[in-house]
């Protein structure tokens, strides 16, 4: 199946699409809307239970450029990993998920493990399989 996003409206008009694609739930943010830079941030709800899943449906639709991961603050348990990418329209996405240091440890070593050498769908492949298994 074939997943296509109209990358052409606002803000609303693109959570629905993603919402109607599975993409989500997410919260989406136009960054420099009418700008040749303009980027969706897509951010994954962090409680939802099947989000590394969810991103692992991304990397179907997304040519991937690279990952990033980090804390906003040093003390914060929450680690944001951030995929950055385009659209086959090819407007600029960043699709972002928090996973809980607390809950979710060895997701969040793996992260740290596959970053730096940006592994990035081996990453996100076997987050979502650790989240398939502990099903």
């Amino acid at each position: 199946m074939t997943i296509r996003i109209d990358t052409t409206g606002d803000e609303a008009q693109l959570t629905a699409a993603i919402d109607k694609a599975t993409l989500g739930p997410a919260r989406v943010t136009i960054l420099s809307p009418g700008s040749d830079r303009e980027t969706a941030l897509v951010v994954l709800e962090p409680t939802s239970p099947t989000k590394a899943q969810t991103l692992a449906r991304w990397l179907d639709l997304m040519d991937p450029i690279d990952a990033t991961s980090g804390k906003w603050k040093k003390r914060d348990p929450r680690v944001r990993l951030n995929l950055r990418g385009r659209f086959p329209s090819g407007m600029y996405l960043i699709v972002a998920c928090e996973f809980d240091e607390r809950t979710e440890a060895a997701q969040t070593d793996l992260i740290s493990e596959l970053i730096e050498p940006q592994q990035i769908v081996k990453l996100v492949r076997a987050l979502a399989d650790m989240e398939y298994r502990a099903k």
